[in-house]
Protein backbone atom coordinates (compact mmCIF):
# COMPACT_ATOMS: atom_id res chain seq x y z
CA UNK A 1 0.00 0.00 0.00
CA UNK A 2 3.23 2.76 0.74
CA UNK A 3 4.27 1.98 -2.79
CA UNK A 4 0.60 2.69 -4.23
CA UNK A 5 0.60 6.06 -2.11
CA UNK A 6 4.55 7.05 -3.00
CA UNK A 7 3.29 6.25 -6.86
CA UNK A 8 0.47 8.96 -6.70
CA UNK A 9 2.60 11.66 -4.89
CA UNK A 10 5.44 11.21 -7.29
CA UNK A 11 3.12 11.48 -10.16
CA UNK A 12 1.55 14.67 -8.45
CA UNK A 13 4.96 16.17 -7.21
CA UNK A 14 6.02 18.83 -9.58
CA UNK A 15 2.41 20.42 -9.60
CA UNK A 16 1.88 20.19 -6.41
CA UNK A 17 5.80 21.83 -5.53
CA UNK A 18 4.52 25.00 -7.83
CA UNK A 19 1.71 25.54 -6.72
CA UNK A 20 2.51 25.70 -2.69
CA UNK A 21 5.46 27.06 -3.47
CA UNK A 22 3.11 29.71 -5.03
CA UNK A 23 1.06 30.39 -2.83
CA UNK A 24 -1.87 28.76 -3.78
CA UNK A 25 -2.35 26.56 -0.74
CA UNK A 26 -4.41 28.94 1.32
CA UNK A 27 -6.22 27.01 3.52
CA UNK A 28 -3.00 25.79 5.51
CA UNK A 29 -1.74 29.40 5.41
CA UNK A 30 -4.43 31.35 6.53
CA UNK A 31 -5.91 28.37 9.37
CA UNK A 32 -4.02 25.50 9.28
CA UNK A 33 -0.64 26.57 10.21
CA UNK A 34 -1.36 29.51 12.64
CA UNK A 35 -3.50 26.98 14.99
CA UNK A 36 -1.04 24.12 14.27
CA UNK A 37 1.76 25.77 15.35
CA UNK A 38 0.37 27.63 18.05
CA UNK A 39 -0.69 24.17 19.55
CA UNK A 40 3.16 22.82 18.98
CA UNK A 41 4.49 25.79 20.78
CA UNK A 42 8.16 26.66 21.30
CA UNK A 43 10.39 24.28 19.72
CA UNK A 44 13.48 26.52 19.14
CA UNK A 45 16.94 23.99 20.20
CA UNK A 46 14.73 20.82 19.40
CA UNK A 47 15.26 17.80 17.69
CA UNK A 48 12.41 17.68 15.14
CA UNK A 49 11.14 15.17 12.86
CA UNK A 50 8.37 15.91 10.13
CA UNK A 51 6.35 12.96 9.42
CA UNK A 52 5.65 13.43 5.96
CA UNK A 53 6.74 15.93 4.82
CA UNK A 54 5.89 16.43 0.78
CA UNK A 55 8.42 18.94 -0.74
CA UNK A 56 9.22 20.75 2.89
CA UNK A 57 7.32 23.94 3.01
CA UNK A 58 6.11 23.61 6.89
CA UNK A 59 9.71 21.85 7.45
CA UNK A 60 11.62 24.79 6.75
CA UNK A 61 9.16 26.94 8.51
CA UNK A 62 9.72 25.09 11.56
CA UNK A 63 13.52 25.16 10.53
CA UNK A 64 13.45 28.84 10.87
CA UNK A 65 11.89 29.00 14.44
CA UNK A 66 15.28 27.22 15.29
CA UNK A 67 14.26 23.57 15.61
CA UNK A 68 17.07 21.21 14.02
CA UNK A 69 14.51 19.46 11.51
CA UNK A 70 14.83 16.10 9.43
CA UNK A 71 12.10 15.51 7.03
CA UNK A 72 10.14 12.14 6.05
CA UNK A 73 7.87 11.15 3.20
CA UNK A 74 8.03 8.14 0.82
CA UNK A 75 7.85 9.80 -2.22
CA UNK A 76 11.16 10.03 -3.69
CA UNK A 77 10.21 13.30 -5.78
CA UNK A 78 9.07 14.69 -3.22
CA UNK A 79 12.13 14.84 -1.21
CA UNK A 80 13.84 15.70 -4.50
CA UNK A 81 12.07 18.95 -4.90
CA UNK A 82 12.42 19.21 -0.92
CA UNK A 83 16.53 19.09 -1.12
CA UNK A 84 16.85 21.05 -3.97
CA UNK A 85 15.26 23.49 -2.02
CA UNK A 86 17.45 22.93 0.77
CA UNK A 87 20.63 23.57 -1.54
CA UNK A 88 19.31 27.04 -2.79
CA UNK A 89 18.84 28.20 0.83
CA UNK A 90 20.25 25.84 3.35
CA UNK A 91 18.64 25.56 7.34
CA UNK A 92 20.62 22.93 7.86
CA UNK A 93 17.68 20.09 7.03
CA UNK A 94 17.78 16.79 6.91
CA UNK A 95 15.87 15.10 4.30
CA UNK A 96 15.33 10.85 4.14
CA UNK A 97 13.07 8.81 1.71
CA UNK A 98 11.07 6.90 4.07
CA UNK A 99 7.40 5.85 5.34
CA UNK A 100 6.24 7.11 8.79
CA UNK A 101 5.44 3.21 9.24
CA UNK A 102 9.11 2.32 9.21
CA UNK A 103 11.49 5.12 10.75
CA UNK A 104 14.21 2.12 11.31
CA UNK A 105 16.97 5.14 10.13
CA UNK A 106 16.23 6.83 13.40
CA UNK A 107 17.59 5.19 16.75
CA UNK A 108 15.12 4.32 19.66
CA UNK A 109 14.41 8.02 21.68
CA UNK A 110 15.81 10.18 19.47
CA UNK A 111 13.90 12.95 18.66
CA UNK A 112 11.62 15.80 20.87
CA UNK A 113 9.03 16.10 18.96
CA UNK A 114 7.18 14.69 16.20
CA UNK A 115 4.88 16.81 13.73
CA UNK A 116 2.93 15.63 10.94
CA UNK A 117 0.87 17.97 9.36
CA UNK A 118 -2.36 16.70 7.07
CA UNK A 119 -0.20 13.42 6.10
CA UNK A 120 -1.13 10.59 8.85
CA UNK A 121 -4.55 9.98 6.57
CA UNK A 122 -2.54 9.14 3.45
CA UNK A 123 -0.35 6.26 5.72
CA UNK A 124 -1.38 2.64 4.91
CA UNK A 125 0.04 1.43 8.11
CA UNK A 126 -0.98 4.04 10.34
CA UNK A 127 -1.19 1.81 13.81
CA UNK A 128 2.45 1.17 12.59
CA UNK A 129 2.95 4.82 12.34
CA UNK A 130 1.85 5.47 16.16
CA UNK A 131 4.00 2.71 17.00
CA UNK A 132 7.37 4.20 15.11
CA UNK A 133 6.73 7.67 16.50
CA UNK A 134 6.44 6.71 20.49
CA UNK A 135 9.83 4.32 19.56
CA UNK A 136 11.66 7.22 18.52
CA UNK A 137 10.44 10.00 21.14
CA UNK A 138 11.66 10.50 23.60
CA UNK A 139 10.24 10.14 27.14
CA UNK A 140 9.07 13.92 27.32
CA UNK A 141 8.45 14.20 23.51
CA UNK A 142 5.74 15.86 22.13
CA UNK A 143 3.63 14.24 19.16
CA UNK A 144 1.53 16.69 17.53
CA UNK A 145 -0.74 15.64 13.85
CA UNK A 146 -3.53 17.07 11.79
CA UNK A 147 -5.54 15.38 9.71
CA UNK A 148 -8.50 15.78 7.26
CA UNK A 149 -11.78 14.96 9.14
CA UNK A 150 -13.33 12.19 7.49
CA UNK A 151 -16.31 13.82 6.51
CA UNK A 152 -14.74 16.15 4.12
CA UNK A 153 -13.15 13.49 2.43
CA UNK A 154 -16.07 11.14 1.68
CA UNK A 155 -17.13 10.94 -1.90
CA UNK A 156 -20.75 11.03 -1.10
CA UNK A 157 -21.08 14.56 0.70
CA UNK A 158 -22.88 17.80 -0.22
CA UNK A 159 -23.64 20.31 1.81
CA UNK A 160 -26.82 21.29 4.12
CA UNK A 161 -28.44 24.39 3.71
CA UNK A 162 -30.91 26.60 6.25
CA UNK A 163 -33.83 28.17 4.68
CA UNK A 164 -31.40 31.46 5.17
CA UNK A 165 -28.75 30.15 2.91
CA UNK A 166 -26.52 29.39 5.57
CA UNK A 167 -24.62 26.70 6.00
CA UNK A 168 -25.69 23.84 8.46
CA UNK A 169 -23.96 21.07 7.96
CA UNK A 170 -22.80 18.63 5.27
CA UNK A 171 -25.12 15.32 4.48
CA UNK A 172 -23.19 11.84 4.20
CA UNK A 173 -24.45 9.69 1.56
CA UNK A 174 -24.40 5.17 2.80
CA UNK A 175 -21.63 4.11 3.68
CA UNK A 176 -20.14 6.47 5.82
CA UNK A 177 -19.09 4.28 8.49
CA UNK A 178 -17.59 1.44 6.26
CA UNK A 179 -13.67 0.81 6.07
CA UNK A 180 -12.54 1.77 1.94
CA UNK A 181 -9.49 2.56 0.49
CA UNK A 182 -9.81 6.09 -1.39
CA UNK A 183 -7.96 7.79 -4.00
CA UNK A 184 -8.87 11.41 -3.90
CA UNK A 185 -8.40 13.80 -6.59
CA UNK A 186 -8.48 17.38 -5.65
CA UNK A 187 -6.68 20.77 -6.37
CA UNK A 188 -5.94 24.02 -4.52
CA UNK A 189 -9.07 26.17 -5.46
CA UNK A 190 -6.78 29.23 -5.21
CA UNK A 191 -4.90 27.95 -8.60
CA UNK A 192 -5.18 29.41 -11.66
CA UNK A 193 -7.03 27.57 -14.45
CA UNK A 194 -4.64 27.49 -17.28
CA UNK A 195 -7.29 27.54 -21.07
CA UNK A 196 -4.99 27.61 -24.18
CA UNK A 197 -7.02 29.04 -26.30
CA UNK A 198 -8.20 26.81 -29.71
CA UNK A 199 -9.41 28.83 -32.10
CA UNK A 200 -6.31 30.68 -33.07
CA UNK A 201 -4.61 27.08 -33.83
CA UNK A 202 -4.33 28.53 -37.68
CA UNK A 203 -4.92 31.62 -39.72
CA UNK A 204 -8.24 33.25 -39.03
CA UNK A 205 -10.19 33.43 -42.30
CA UNK A 206 -8.19 30.71 -44.34
CA UNK A 207 -4.80 30.57 -45.44
CA UNK A 208 -4.08 34.38 -45.71
CA UNK A 209 -1.25 36.42 -45.79
CA UNK A 210 0.64 36.51 -42.01
CA UNK A 211 -0.36 40.00 -40.96
CA UNK A 212 -3.72 39.86 -41.99
CA UNK A 213 -4.26 36.25 -40.00
CA UNK A 214 -2.57 37.19 -36.60
CA UNK A 215 -4.37 40.24 -36.54
CA UNK A 216 -7.08 38.35 -36.73
CA UNK A 217 -5.92 35.67 -34.31
CA UNK A 218 -4.91 38.76 -31.96
CA UNK A 219 -8.82 39.91 -31.78
CA UNK A 220 -10.42 36.56 -31.18
CA UNK A 221 -7.88 36.44 -28.23
CA UNK A 222 -9.03 39.55 -26.59
CA UNK A 223 -12.37 39.13 -27.15
CA UNK A 224 -12.34 35.18 -25.27
CA UNK A 225 -9.56 36.76 -23.19
CA UNK A 226 -11.99 39.81 -22.08
CA UNK A 227 -15.11 36.76 -21.49
CA UNK A 228 -12.71 34.94 -19.39
CA UNK A 229 -11.74 37.46 -17.25
CA UNK A 230 -15.55 38.21 -16.87
CA UNK A 231 -16.14 34.82 -15.03
CA UNK A 232 -14.27 36.54 -12.01
CA UNK A 233 -12.28 33.09 -11.38
CA UNK A 234 -8.17 32.63 -11.05
CA UNK A 235 -6.95 31.71 -14.35
CA UNK A 236 -3.85 31.57 -16.88
CA UNK A 237 -5.26 32.04 -20.60
CA UNK A 238 -3.11 31.42 -23.39
CA UNK A 239 -2.68 31.09 -26.68
CA UNK A 240 -3.10 27.41 -28.37
CA UNK A 241 -0.79 26.83 -30.88
CA UNK A 242 -0.96 23.37 -33.10
CA UNK A 243 1.79 22.30 -35.63
CA UNK A 244 -0.57 19.72 -37.13
CA UNK A 245 -3.60 21.64 -38.51
CA UNK A 246 -3.83 23.27 -42.12
CA UNK A 247 -1.60 26.93 -42.41
CA UNK A 248 0.05 26.42 -39.06
CA UNK A 249 3.53 26.03 -41.18
CA UNK A 250 6.69 26.99 -38.59
CA UNK A 251 7.05 30.34 -39.69
CA UNK A 252 3.45 31.22 -38.65
CA UNK A 253 3.13 29.03 -35.51
CA UNK A 254 6.62 31.77 -34.63
CA UNK A 255 4.78 34.52 -34.92
CA UNK A 256 1.47 33.39 -33.57
CA UNK A 257 3.55 32.41 -30.17
CA UNK A 258 4.65 35.71 -29.96
CA UNK A 259 1.70 37.20 -30.97
CA UNK A 260 0.04 35.22 -28.07
CA UNK A 261 2.67 36.06 -25.68
CA UNK A 262 1.96 39.72 -25.73
CA UNK A 263 -1.96 39.83 -26.08
CA UNK A 264 -2.30 37.21 -23.11
CA UNK A 265 -0.33 35.45 -20.48
CA UNK A 266 1.59 33.20 -22.59
CA UNK A 267 1.41 30.28 -25.15
CA UNK A 268 0.68 26.93 -25.15
CA UNK A 269 2.03 24.61 -28.24
CA UNK A 270 0.23 21.19 -28.51
CA UNK A 271 2.90 19.78 -30.14
CA UNK A 272 1.92 17.17 -32.57
CA UNK A 273 2.46 17.00 -36.27
CA UNK A 274 6.03 18.06 -37.03
CA UNK A 275 8.75 15.00 -37.24
CA UNK A 276 12.30 15.06 -36.25
CA UNK A 277 13.89 14.10 -39.04
CA UNK A 278 11.56 16.91 -41.33
CA UNK A 279 10.38 20.01 -40.11
CA UNK A 280 10.76 19.88 -36.16
CA UNK A 281 14.06 22.05 -36.63
CA UNK A 282 12.56 24.42 -38.43
CA UNK A 283 9.44 24.90 -35.95
CA UNK A 284 12.04 24.78 -33.42
CA UNK A 285 14.14 28.03 -34.35
CA UNK A 286 10.64 29.77 -34.99
CA UNK A 287 9.53 29.08 -31.53
CA UNK A 288 13.36 30.50 -30.78
CA UNK A 289 12.76 33.28 -32.10
CA UNK A 290 9.40 34.38 -30.89
CA UNK A 291 10.69 33.58 -27.14
CA UNK A 292 14.13 35.66 -27.61
CA UNK A 293 11.21 38.33 -29.00
CA UNK A 294 9.13 37.98 -25.52
CA UNK A 295 12.29 38.57 -23.96
CA UNK A 296 13.50 41.69 -25.72
CA UNK A 297 9.49 43.14 -25.45
CA UNK A 298 10.27 42.57 -29.71
CA UNK A 299 6.32 43.34 -30.40
CA UNK A 300 6.83 43.52 -34.66
CA UNK A 301 6.04 39.96 -34.59
CA UNK A 302 3.52 41.00 -38.08
CA UNK A 303 6.68 42.38 -39.57
CA UNK A 304 9.57 40.01 -39.24
CA UNK A 305 11.47 39.61 -42.24
CA UNK A 306 11.97 36.37 -43.55
CA UNK A 307 15.32 36.40 -42.63
CA UNK A 308 17.79 38.14 -39.83
CA UNK A 309 20.68 38.91 -40.90
CA UNK A 310 22.04 40.42 -38.09
CA UNK A 311 20.85 37.65 -35.54
CA UNK A 312 22.27 35.15 -38.14
CA UNK A 313 18.93 33.27 -38.04
CA UNK A 314 18.98 31.93 -41.38
CA UNK A 315 19.71 27.97 -42.11
CA UNK A 316 21.07 28.33 -45.68
CA UNK A 317 20.62 24.40 -45.72
CA UNK A 318 16.76 24.33 -45.02
CA UNK A 319 15.36 27.56 -46.17
CA UNK A 320 15.16 30.01 -49.18
CA UNK A 321 14.20 33.19 -48.85
CA UNK A 322 10.18 34.30 -50.10
CA UNK A 323 10.22 38.09 -50.46
CA UNK A 324 6.62 39.81 -51.15
CA UNK A 325 6.79 43.34 -52.19
CA UNK A 326 10.61 42.96 -51.92
CA UNK A 327 12.08 46.28 -52.01
CA UNK A 328 15.52 47.32 -53.70
CA UNK A 329 17.89 47.55 -50.53
CA UNK A 330 16.03 44.11 -49.56
CA UNK A 331 16.85 42.30 -52.35
CA UNK A 332 20.05 44.39 -52.05
CA UNK A 333 20.60 42.87 -48.86
CA UNK A 334 20.10 39.50 -49.65
CA UNK A 335 22.61 39.82 -52.77
CA UNK A 336 25.10 40.77 -51.02
CA UNK A 337 24.83 38.08 -48.56
CA UNK A 338 24.91 35.74 -51.75
CA UNK A 339 28.27 37.01 -52.89
CA UNK A 340 29.67 36.58 -49.69
CA UNK A 341 29.06 32.89 -49.82
CA UNK A 342 26.83 33.08 -46.55
CA UNK A 343 23.42 31.84 -48.25
CA UNK A 344 23.14 29.49 -50.19
CA UNK A 345 18.92 28.74 -51.00
CA UNK A 346 17.12 30.18 -53.88
CA UNK A 347 15.69 33.98 -53.55
CA UNK A 348 11.67 33.47 -54.90
CA UNK A 349 10.10 37.42 -54.85
CA UNK A 350 6.50 37.84 -55.72
CA UNK A 351 5.31 41.09 -56.31
CA UNK A 352 1.60 41.55 -55.06
CA UNK A 353 0.02 40.67 -57.96
CA UNK A 354 2.36 37.57 -58.52
CA UNK A 355 1.57 36.58 -55.24
CA UNK A 356 -2.14 36.80 -56.29
CA UNK A 357 -2.50 34.84 -59.30
CA UNK A 358 0.34 32.35 -58.09
CA UNK A 359 -1.76 31.05 -54.30
CA UNK A 360 -5.06 32.34 -54.29
CA UNK A 361 -6.48 31.67 -57.23
CA UNK A 362 -4.91 28.48 -56.04
CA UNK A 363 -6.73 28.56 -53.04
CA UNK A 364 -10.18 29.24 -54.64
CA UNK A 365 -10.15 26.54 -57.13
CA UNK A 366 -8.86 23.79 -53.61
CA UNK A 367 -12.16 25.41 -51.86
CA UNK A 368 -14.17 25.15 -54.41
CA UNK A 369 -13.13 21.97 -55.07
CA UNK A 370 -14.00 20.61 -51.73
CA UNK A 371 -17.76 22.02 -52.59
CA UNK A 372 -17.68 19.86 -54.75
CA UNK A 373 -17.21 16.80 -53.16
CA UNK A 374 -19.15 17.53 -50.58
CA UNK A 375 -22.23 18.48 -52.76
CA UNK A 376 -21.63 15.18 -54.40
CA UNK A 377 -22.24 13.53 -51.05
CA UNK A 378 -25.08 15.43 -50.47
CA UNK A 379 -26.65 14.25 -53.77
CA UNK A 380 -25.44 10.83 -53.14
CA UNK A 381 -27.70 11.09 -49.60
CA UNK A 382 -30.61 12.62 -51.13
CA UNK A 383 -30.78 9.38 -53.65
CA UNK A 384 -30.55 6.97 -50.66
CA UNK A 385 -33.14 8.46 -48.83
CA UNK A 386 -36.51 6.20 -48.51
CA UNK A 387 -38.53 8.92 -47.46
CA UNK A 388 -40.46 11.17 -50.49
CA UNK A 389 -40.45 14.16 -48.02
CA UNK A 390 -37.37 14.03 -46.97
CA UNK A 391 -35.62 12.63 -50.37
CA UNK A 392 -37.65 15.97 -51.77
CA UNK A 393 -35.96 18.55 -48.90
CA UNK A 394 -32.64 17.23 -49.48
CA UNK A 395 -32.81 18.29 -52.88
CA UNK A 396 -34.16 21.90 -52.25
CA UNK A 397 -31.05 22.00 -49.85
CA UNK A 398 -28.70 20.63 -52.76
CA UNK A 399 -29.85 23.03 -55.28
CA UNK A 400 -29.80 26.03 -53.50
CA UNK A 401 -26.04 25.21 -51.87
CA UNK A 402 -25.47 24.32 -55.65
CA UNK A 403 -26.39 28.08 -56.64
CA UNK A 404 -24.51 30.10 -54.08
CA UNK A 405 -21.61 28.42 -54.48
CA UNK A 406 -21.71 28.97 -57.92
CA UNK A 407 -22.27 32.17 -57.82
CA UNK A 408 -18.97 32.71 -55.13
CA UNK A 409 -17.08 31.14 -58.13
CA UNK A 410 -18.48 33.54 -60.45
CA UNK A 411 -17.29 36.59 -58.09
CA UNK A 412 -13.93 34.58 -57.83
CA UNK A 413 -12.73 35.51 -61.31
CA UNK A 414 -10.87 38.32 -62.03
CA UNK A 415 -8.00 39.44 -60.26
CA UNK A 416 -8.00 38.33 -56.88
CA UNK A 417 -5.99 40.14 -53.57
CA UNK A 418 -5.95 39.66 -50.12
CA UNK A 419 -8.92 41.01 -49.09
CA UNK A 420 -11.07 39.93 -51.70
CA UNK A 421 -10.04 36.37 -50.69
CA UNK A 422 -10.61 36.87 -47.53
CA UNK A 423 -14.25 37.68 -48.08
CA UNK A 424 -14.42 34.87 -50.41
CA UNK A 425 -12.99 32.03 -48.13
CA UNK A 426 -15.53 33.23 -45.13
CA UNK A 427 -18.53 32.72 -47.72
CA UNK A 428 -17.18 29.69 -48.85
CA UNK A 429 -16.29 28.08 -45.62
CA UNK A 430 -19.57 29.84 -44.20
CA UNK A 431 -21.27 27.69 -46.72
CA UNK A 432 -19.69 24.38 -46.59
CA UNK A 433 -20.38 23.92 -43.09
CA UNK A 434 -24.25 24.35 -43.84
CA UNK A 435 -23.70 21.64 -46.62
CA UNK A 436 -21.69 19.24 -43.97
CA UNK A 437 -24.39 20.42 -41.20
CA UNK A 438 -27.13 18.48 -43.64
CA UNK A 439 -25.17 15.54 -44.88
CA UNK A 440 -24.23 14.80 -40.71
CA UNK A 441 -27.96 15.26 -40.38
CA UNK A 442 -29.09 12.73 -42.72
CA UNK A 443 -26.87 10.24 -41.88
CA UNK A 444 -27.82 10.27 -38.43
CA UNK A 445 -31.58 10.39 -39.21
CA UNK A 446 -30.23 7.03 -41.78
CA UNK A 447 -28.62 5.17 -39.08
CA UNK A 448 -32.02 5.62 -36.70
CA UNK A 449 -34.15 4.61 -39.21
CA UNK A 450 -32.32 1.34 -39.15
CA UNK A 451 -32.04 0.77 -35.55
Amino acid sequence: MDGDVAHWWDRNAEVWARHVRAGYDVYRNLYNNPAFFDFVGEISGKTVLDAGCGEGYNTRLLARQGARMTGVDLSEKMIAFARSEEERNPLGIRYEVASMSDLSVFPDESIDAVVSTMALMDCAGYEEAISEFWRVLRSDGLLAFNICHPCFTYSIRDWDYAESGEVRGVRLGCGYFEETVETERWWFGAAPLILADPYIYDRSGGLVPHAPALKANQKILKKNLAYAKSRKIPLMYMGGLDPAVKGADPEFCGRNAAMSAFATDGYWVFYEGPTYDKDHVDYFRWFTRANRAIVASDRSWHTWARVDLAAGFHDPERFGHLVLSGTPEMIGKLSDEFRKGGRTGPIVVFSPEGFARTTYMKLAADAFLQGENMLAQLRDESQREKSPATAAEIKRRLETYAAQLAQLKADASGPMDAAKWNRLNIAVQECLKRVGKVIAETRLQALLDNI
